[in-house]
């Protein structure tokens, strides 16, 4: 938590109780905060951290009665002010701290896969040609679900991929863009938007193909149809079938959506949009490498470290 009263940050459990010590901050610069807090509802909760890599003194006393789902970051009170956030990693593994530096890119489809449907039963969009026209063939169903930010930003009911025929088998596939990062993330999320036409219940799929191995992003079965934009995201801390992530894996990655039992309603396809979670590598100097490898020295290689859960 930051102190106005002395410009520094602490650990704290709750909002009176700070550790010994905090780091001083400034305003117009950027700080990697590193927090590691244990809720222990049968005695005292604790709570570690860093700013830039420099500890913050411990904090420990009463605070939660029961274990918490939700984290939250801002402003606590009546307070005026901004307070800027990039990327925000989080892991219940306790020996994953200090989670270190590490940056969130998102990729979204730029291309087709290879699609299953047949005559009509998937479409572009809702109404005339070509927005209605059969995906069968087609190599720009990608346009239709590739906005960024997801959905665009705007309200746009026609920009969709659309079920209007029952078909469990049958889906539109797309490709996703490449990373121009030269190392593998160490975790991947897919966050995807979609609904019905109406209220009554239907049912689709989005899928994740993964080398050729399918997973379950989202199913919705039998469900009251919803008419509004809803999402919903899955997060992969290894490839799936287990593995770390390879470039070559996460570059071929892509989507599928379809497998509707009950197409009606029409089931929609909104967006989709896949993160990655990737290292900042810390820059090694010519020195400090030269230096490395004088005898009695073994060669060093930095690089920050964090998974995202």
């Amino acid at each position: 938590m930051f102190k106005f009263s002395d410009s520094k940050i602490y650990a704290t459990i709750g909002l009176t109780t700070f550790g010994a010590t905090g780091v001083t901050v400034t305003t117009g610069q950027w700080y990697l905060i590193d927090y590691d807090f244990n809720v222990a509802t049968a005695g005292d909760d604790f709570c570690d951290g860093k700013v830039d890599g420099v500890a913050l003194g411990q904090a420990t006393g009463a605070g939660a009665s029961a274990s918490s789902s939700t984290f939250s970051i801002g402003f606590f009170g009546t307070v005026t002010g901004d307070a800027y956030f990039d990327d925000l990693l989080v892991s219940a593994t306790a020996a994953d701290y200090p989670l270190g530096a590490g940056k969130v890119i998102s990729y979204v489809p730029n291309a087709d896969g290879t699609h299953t449907a047949t005559t009509t039963t998937i479409v572009k969009g809702t109404i005339a040609v070509p927005v209605g026209a059969n995906v069968a063939g087609s190599t720009d169903v990608f346009n239709w679900v590739d906005a960024r930010p997801i959905l665009g930003g705007a309200t746009d009911n026609t920009r969709l991929v659309n079920q209007q025929t029952a078909g469990a088998t049958l889906y539109a596939e797309v490709d996703f863009e490449s990373t121009a990062e030269s190392v593998a993330p160490r975790s991947v999320e897919v966050i995807t938007a979609d609904r019905q036409a109406s209220t009554a219940a239907g049912s689709f799929a989005t899928k994740l193909n993964d080398n050729g191995t399918e997973d379950t992003i989202i199913a919705r079965t039998a469900l009251a149809g919803v008419v509004t934009d809803r999402y919903a995201t899955k997060h992969y801390a290894t490839m799936v079938g287990g593995g770390a992530w390879t470039l070559t894996r996460f570059n071929a990655l892509k989507a599928r959506f379809g497998y509707s039992g009950d197409a009606t309603p029409d089931q929609y396809w909104r967006g989709i949009m896949i993160e990655g979670e990737f290292a900042e590598a810390v820059a090694v100097t010519e020195g400090e490498m030269l230096a490395a490898m004088q005898p009695g020295r073994y060669p060093e290689f930095r690089a920050a470290e964090a998974v995202g859960y």
